[in-house]
């Protein structure tokens, strides 16, 4: 859980951690279960998109992954944490120049 999580109800960030605890553990069907539990609650939460995205990541779902770090950064144009997921999946894909790109924009994401 980011620090951010503290803002967020706390029904929800129990959720978010069982996820990401589940995501640790390799149980990944429960994670999913709990990660689309929170986005029921609160669409928009870029935490769950984040968690959603790296638990795609860890099935080798890049698709799937990039839609995720996308409405993270939808939610939050400046985080860093789903820049730093966009720029890890190009690199998984052999695309240096994106990964590049994505990472100046996860240490940067004040970047236009």
């Amino acid at each position: 859980m980011s620090p951010e999580d503290k803002n967020l109800p706390q029904s929800i960030q129990a959720l978010l951690l069982q996820a990401d605890n589940c995501t640790s553990a390799g149980r990944y069907e429960q994670a999913k279960k709990c990660y689309d539990k929170v986005l029921s609650l609160k669409p928009s939460c870029k935490d769950a998109w984040i968690g959603m995205g790296v638990l795609a990541l860890q099935q080798d779902q890049f698709r799937s992954a990039q839609g995720a770090f996308r409405q993270a950064i939808k939610s939050d144009p400046y985080c860093w944490r789903a820049w730093m997921g966009i720029a890890l999946l190009y690199n998984l894909k052999g695309d240096k120049k994106n990964a590049l790109q994505a990472l100046e924009r996860a240490k940067n994401p004040y970047l236009s």
